[in-house]
């Protein structure tokens, strides 16, 4: 139960599903491989039927499927599961190309990528897949985004965007946020993805903190720079959107200092 996809130069909905790219040689590696935990080719297979049915009726996608055949839809439905099911350790080849090639020219927003991992997130909880491997899934598609994603939105923010204004200044910044819906289980489920993800510790990150009561809890992070924070973003954003949390805006200003005067055990 994962998406992902190349579609072919005819199939301009190309970012849709190549969303799902993933490495396949590190995840053939694992002992107990994620193509395994996600119940197999059938199991994929169904996920991507649901979310491409998903796009197809987004408004915001859907023109990318317009002019085509069934027939070349059938055959983007199978570089998805082709694609998804090598990637996860599975016994398929991917014959597609890049996520870059693939999607060069499409001009794809914001606004169409939140779109796709908001349906993407939907067909994984139609299907119940396991938090562990959802996040997984979450963390691998915002690795993609700089590849997929070529035009920026300008005077309107997509939903649950983390776009912020640049310092003036080169030096570390604090980032202040409240986000909306998130309790204390939903922080730890948040961590727990992250590092699942791989990111556990990102980096660039210089100091966080999470303080407040349940259900009104708030982070306080000291970054390099606002584009490291951005970059950890890519990753931070689908799981959020997944776990129903509203990041909001956050505040951002130069960091003048940072005093640690005790080691903290790291989250």
């Amino acid at each position: 139960m994962s998406f992902r996809s190349a579609l072919t130069r005819t199939a301009g909905a190309a970012f849709l599903v190549a969303a799902i790219h993933v490495d396949a040689g590190a995840q053939a590696n694992m002992s107990n491989s994620l193509y395994k935990r996600l119940g197999g080719y059938d199991a994929i297979a169904a996920v991507t039927d649901d979310f491409l049915g998903r796009l197809a009726n987004e408004p915001l996608i859907a023109p990318f499927f317009k002019g085509h055949s069934q027939n070349t839809v059938g055959k983007l439905r199978m570089l998805v599961i082709e694609q998804v099911c090598a990637a996860a350790g599975g016994p398929c080849i991917y014959t597609g190309r890049d996520m870059k090639t693939t999607h060069k020219g499409l001009g794809i927003t914001e606004e169409q990528w939140n779109a796709s991992v908001r349906h993407f997130t939907a067909s994984l909880d139609k299907f119940s897949v396991p938090a562990k491997e959802k996040g997984e899934l979450l963390g691998i598609i915002g690795s993609l985004k700089n590849d997929i994603v070529e035009k920026r939105d300008v005077g309107q923010r997509p939903e649950r965007s983390l776009s912020l204004p640049l310092p003036l200044s080169p030096m570390s910044v604090a980032i202040h946020f409240t986000p909306v819906g998130m309790s204390k289980p939903k922080y730890d489920e948040v961590i727990r993805r992250l590092k699942a993800a791989g990111v556990g510790h990102p980096a660039g990150r210089e100091y966080h903190v999470c303080f407040g009561t349940d259900n009104a809890l708030q982070v306080l992070d000291v970054w390099t720079s606002v584009e490291a924070f951005q970059q950890f973003g890519d990753t931070l954003i689908p799981i959020l959107s997944s776990l129903g949390i509203d990041p909001g805006q956050p505040r951002i200003e130069p960091a003048q200092n940072v005093i640690v005067s005790s080691v903290i055990a790291a989250v």
